[in-house]
Order: structure tokens, then C-alpha cells, then sequence
């Protein structure tokens, strides 16, 4: 798909934007001025990079290394039945 060069340089602004660390994600979504891109898949990649931006250790794998602790759990010593641990998330 061919862009226009005014959506072109729109695109190098936004990118801009981005790469100095631009995060603000409700106004990306509701910004009047973006309203003719919307339709571009690049905004929406554009988006990803707003997300990341605004949560940059969510994408990180030692962000997932406790994983295995969520839900529910009860933990039973073997000698005399005595609690040694207890999670409820």
C-alpha cells in the first residue's frame, strides 16, 4: 500500500514520538489529528510501541519468572499436618 508523503512524514513524527519515549496511550487512541491513519496497519504497530513504551517491563521475560505462584495454594509439612504455607491471588 502506497502512503501519501503527508501521511508519510505524519508516520516519521509518530515514530519520533516513539523512539523518545512517547507513552501516552489514551491520547493515541482518541488524538483527532491521527483520526485519517487509523485505518493504516502501521498506527496499530505504532500502538504496540505506545504500550511498550508505557509498561517497558511487561514484555520482559524476568517479568514472567513467578508466574507459577499465582492462584491458589496450600502447602502441608509431612509431620504433623502444620501449615508451612499458604497463597490465595
Amino acid at each position: 500500500m502506497r502512503r501519501s508523503a503527508t501521511k508519510e512524514q505524519s508516520f516519521e513524527h509518530l515514530q519520533k514520538a516513539l523512539d523518545a519515549g512517547y507513552n501516552k496511550l489514551e491520547q493515541f487512541d482518541s488524538d483527532a489529528h491521527l483520526a485519517s491513519l487509523r485505518r493504516d496497519p502501521w498506527l496499530a504497530k505504532m500502538r504496540q510501541e505506545v504500550e511498550h513504551n508505557l509498561k517497558p517491563c511487561a514484555s520482559t521475560p524476568e517479568n514472567r519468572q513467578f508466574d507459577f505462584w499465582l492462584g491458589e495454594w496450600n502447602v502441608q509439612t509431612t509431620q504433623g499436618g502444620v501449615p508451612a504455607g499458604h497463597s490465595k491471588n
